[in-house]
């Protein structure tokens, strides 16, 4: 294992990414009765530290992540400057961002499932909600526009988080660094086009690069990209891309007109907030009875990355390991261990290989040669004796030196070969008592077996593990005395589509699956309209949505109807959907609770009468007459009487 390499208050143990300005670093702090922090440390590369527009715009990141504190924006804890190198520590999230998701998945042939897409950029569209009203500590609001919304800036983590990072070139009110006129910042292919053009821009800016980001997930394929820097500038300002269904055919009409919104050229167009296109997301995933929740994108994740999720796990529990014998013993006697290097003398190198060679030096273990040695007396000056040490069989001794033979003038001497063969020979057995007994722990280990908690939207499930039939019956399940490592389990349920997935399992490990199988079956749908539009619809007793309204995934058969809306009475019906069928319902028109009424006669002077419901005759006067405010309960009747002209009732 590399040593860590001392830098300020902290310890870095990896370099985990590297840009053309910073690199970032898997570190810990520590202090007293073995505390310990794992963070990340993004450190300023040396040859731009002396570019002082680079450095306003690295303290401007941190001055501006520092006040947000939300559960889906990478959290800073510190900036400072160590050994004259300027760096940021914030939160560590230990998972892989969407663009190395994007490239595995592609790698594979395979698909992101949708619902995983729109529930990642939901979790992003919580993050910039709180980012763009963020306020300061006065309450005066930042206006703060991040700017690289892009996907190697949103983080997932193993287990199941999601989290927006990089502040870095994001504006807002009262920022130090200012961007000058014709100048460029952010990655050309998720800018929008008012960016690009290099118009003012809002909050609405992220939205659009956000879209990029959904539209990337989904269908695998760059948004805006052309053979050059120009040309993707000039797609992005033409707003240039392919239509999603073409690149992935089971992305459903609704959401291709989520992602449209999203990327439509005139900003008065698009979402006016991230909260607007969140519950866009979020009504399109009911509709189409898609649930998503982190703990699906935690078996994601520990699924399609198990390998490197192993081995930063191990190499966690090395640092740990190394941690507890020197760094912690260290902190609690106040002193640094001398094997742990300064960073000083590397911060003065800009040479990259330069700082990996150091890397590379720290953590390697030399071996150095061993002699015996015999201890002595010395008498000080003073009178007091101190101990030393001489090399050898050979070295001389005070001839006062009361353990030393008198005739012979030296203490008798130990035969340095079997000293050795003792030394080794204890060596050895202690080697192989500990790895005797590591063996064995390591075969009990894995002969724990591991369980598989299961549940599927399927009543009943079939379940093979690595082609063998485990269980044939109802859901939820448990499938115990699963052997640790890689497995294959399909799940197979008659009318469903099947659904495999491989689990890297530890021993005695505990997992929980939530198993979505769509129905091969031509599924039941209903559309609903009413006049006026903006109704709440009620299905069942269950609030659905407001009109216009298309309910995707309908169980047949009858269903109360309910439709409500305020100032109007409400609608009552029921209707019956044939299986397979896409129901419809012609608009319903909505009835006002009260309504007013002008009466006018020819010739006038007329005398009028009304009849409400529920209700005698009531006389009005001459015409015309106005009945304000009536209640719509029902048939109104009015009579018109003249003298010399036929009675009239309506």
């Amino acid at each position: 294992m590399k040593r860590p390499i001392k830098f300020g208050d902290y310890y870095l143990f990896e370099r985990v990414a590297i840009g053309g300005m910073a690199e970032v670093f898997k570190a810990a702090s520590y202090g007293v009765e073995a505390f310990e922090r794992f963070c990340a440390i993004k450190r300023v590369l040396p040859q731009i530290s002396e570019d002082q527009e680079f450095i306003d715009m690295f303290i401007d990141e941190a001055k501006i992540a520092v006040q947000l504190s939300h559960a889906n924006i990478g959290q800073v804890f510190e900036l400072g400057n160590a050994g004259g190198a300027y760096f940021i520590a914030m939160e560590f999230v230990s998972g892989k961002d969407t663009r190395a998701i994007f490239d595995r998945i592609r790698s594979r042939g395979d698909r992101l499932d949708i619902a995983m897409c729109c529930h990642v950029v939901k979790e992003v569209c919580e993050a910039l909600e709180y980012a763009h009203n963020k306020r300061n500590e006065v309450g005066d609001p930042l206006n703060l526009i991040h700017r690289d919304v892009s996907p190697q800036n949103v983080l997932v983590s193993y287990d199941g988080e999601v989290k927006l990072i990089d502040f870095g070139i994001a504006k807002a009110a009262g920022k130090a660094n200012k961007t000058q006129a014709g100048i460029l910042k952010g990655k050309f292919g998720y800018m929008s086009p008012e960016q690009v053009r290099g118009k003012p821009i809002d909050r609405r800016s992220d939205i659009f690069s956000l879209a990029v980001v959904l539209y990337e997930l989904l269908t695998l394929e760059r948004c805006f990209q052309g053979a050059d820097d120009f040309s993707t500038l000039e797609k992005v300002r033409k707003v240039d891309f392919r239509r999603p269904t073409l690149l992935n055919r089971s992305i459903p009409p609704e959401l291709e007109r989520i992602i449209y919104r999203g990327l439509t050229r005139n900003p008065a167009d698009r979402f006016q907030s991230a909260a607007d296109f969140q519950d866009a997301l979020q009504k399109f995933l009911y509709q189409s009875g898609s649930f998503y929740s982190r703990k699906d994108l935690a078996s994601f994740m520990t699924d399609t990355f198990a390998r490197e999720l192993t081995s930063e796990n191990e190499k966690t529990a090395q640092y740990r390991e190394y941690a507890r014998a020197n760094i912690m013993e260290a902190r609690r006697k106040a002193s640094i261990p001398e094997e742990v290097l300064s960073m000083d003398s590397l911060l003065e190198s800009t040479d990259l290989q330069s700082f990996d060679a150091a890397l590379s030096e720290s953590g390697t273990d030399t071996e150095s040669d061993v002699s015996i040695v015999d201890r002595t007396t010395e008498e000080t000056p003073g009178g007091r004796r101190t101990p030393s040490f001489q090399l050898g069989p050979e070295a001389g001794f005070p001839d006062d030196a009361e353990t030393i033979p008198r005739e012979t003038g030296r203490r008798p001497a130990q035969k340095p070969a079997t000293a050795r063969r003792m030394t080794w020979l204890i060596i050895i057995t202690v080697f192989a008592l500990v790895a005797g007994g590591l063996t064995i722990m390591y075969a009990l280990e894995r002969l724990s077996p591991a369980t598989v908690f299961v549940e599927t939207n399927t009543s009943t499930v079939q379940v093979y593990v690595d082609g063998r039939l485990r269980h044939d019956g109802p859901s939820p399940i448990s499938i115990d005395k699963i052997s640790s490592g890689t497995h294959r389990i399909v799940f197979q349920s008659a009318g469903h589509e099947t659904r495999e997935r491989r689990l890297n399992l530890k021993p005695g490990e505990k997992r929980r699956l939530r198993i979505r199988m769509p129905s091969t079956q031509p599924k039941t749908s209903l559309a609903l309209t009413t006049y006026p539009s903006g109704a709440v619809v009620y299905i069942d007793g269950k609030k659905i949505d407001e009109t216009p309204l298309r309910i995707a995934d309908m169980k047949p058969g009858k269903h109360d109807l309910r439709i409500e809306k305020t100032g109007y009475s409400p609608y009552q019906a029921t209707i019956n959907l044939e299986p397979g069928t896409s129901g419809r319902v012609d608009p319903i028109r909505l009835y006002p609770e009260r309504v007013t009424m002008t009466f006018i006669t020819e010739p006038a002077q007329a005398t009028l009468s009304v009849k409400l419901p529920d209700a005698n005759w009531r006389k009005l006067g001459p015409s015309p007459q106005t009945l304000s405010d009536a209640k719509n309960s029902g048939r109104v009747k009015v009579k018109a009487q003249a003298a010399g002209y036929v009675t009239t009732e309506r």
